[in-house]
């Protein structure tokens, strides 16, 4: 039933999120359970002897209400699509649509769909979901806040990576020439091997580098570049000292010695500071919806059939 003579209006409950474009085209569609005409005369006819609405409510659909709140911003979305005032029909043909949404939602309450279809079930949690984390993901964070979070979680925002890589490089400009400048690589690591520093036999059996690899540290991506991937792949699997066989390259063949590998400095808190005011925002979206999970839990009785409680406890959950 619809009633007339409505309060006056005022806010109910939890408002409902913004109309999407879709839902505003819907609102327009041609009526479901009748046309505007039809359904002025009912508002005309209909609701004298029900109990009065509360406080800001436009309907009772069954045991449910449509608020005023939500009936003017559905005109509001409506006049933006339409770009033009809205007419008295228009008014009436938006409530019927919000009132035809409300039937369609309770029916789906009563069918269980948030049980028995996949989609609605993923739905309304994916919503809920959204709106525990809302408030923390739009929440204004101070900037001692944010100082304090960077802090703590310095090694989290470091740089990447540095490696300090030399090489001794044998230039292969053809493939006739690949069987014997390997075996100039493999004879200048046998000697490595046997105990003559890198850099003396560097020094008498290197090819010239072009360009030159940079005696200092560098990021990974910065190494791969000039050395390519498959080399940066053996550098990255090297400790601090250690000496790689001849590794093949698009250019030729690369005896490797990772001098250092240091950890990446993070930046200046200024420089980073909407990356680091997201991931904190990330973090309390998470904690919320921890908490919100936690809360329903101490207060939900929840029974495992054996075999499932051993397999929850194989994974070491709480």
């Amino acid at each position: 039933m619809v009633e007339p003579d409505l309060p006056a209006s005022a806010q109910l409950g939890v408002d409902r999120p913004d109309l999407s474009p879709r839902r505003v085209r819907w609102l327009f569609a041609s009526g479901i359970v009748g046309g505007v005409t039809l359904m002025a005369v009912g508002i005309a006819r209909s609701g004298h002897d029900q109990a009065p609405l509360p406080p800001g409510a436009v309907a009772r659909v069954g045991e449910a209400v449509v608020s005023r709140a939500e009936y003017e911003r559905t005109l509001a979305a409506l006049a933006r699509d339409r770009k033009s005032p809205l007419t008295s029909e228009d008014r009436v043909h938006a409530l019927q649509r919000l009132i035809d949404e409300e039937l369609l939602l309770n029916r789906a309450l009563e069918l269980e769909l948030p049980r028995t279809d996949v989609r609605a079930r993923r739905a309304l949690v994916s919503a809920l979901i959204d709106s525990i984390v809302a408030t923390q993901e739009h929440a204004e964070v101070s900037d001692e806040e944010l100082r304090r979070f960077y802090e703590a979680n310095r090694d989290w925002f470091s740089g990447p990576d540095l490696f300090h890589v030399r090489q001794i490089w044998f230039r292969v400009d053809s493939p006739a020439e690949a069987a014997v400048t390997e075996a100039r690589a493999r004879a200048a690591y046998e000697k490595i091997v046997h105990g003559e520093p890198f850099d003396v036999v560097r020094q008498a059996m290197s090819d010239p580098e072009s360009p030159p690899l940079p005696d200092a540290p560098l990021p990974a991506t910065k190494v791969g570049e000039l050395l390519g991937p498959t080399v940066l792949r053996t550098v990255m699997e090297l400790g601090n000292g250690d000496v790689s066989p001849p590794v093949r390259s698009a250019t030729g063949f690369h005896i490797l010695r990772l001098v250092e590998r240091r950890a990446g400095l993070p930046p200046n808190f200024e420089d980073i500071r909407a990356q680091v005011a997201n991931e904190f925002r990330r973090r309390a979206a998470d904690q919320a919806l921890r908490t919100y999970l936690d809360e329903l839990r101490s207060r939900t009785t929840i029974v495992l059939a054996p075999e499932a409680l051993k397999d929850l406890e194989g994974t070491n959950e709480p």
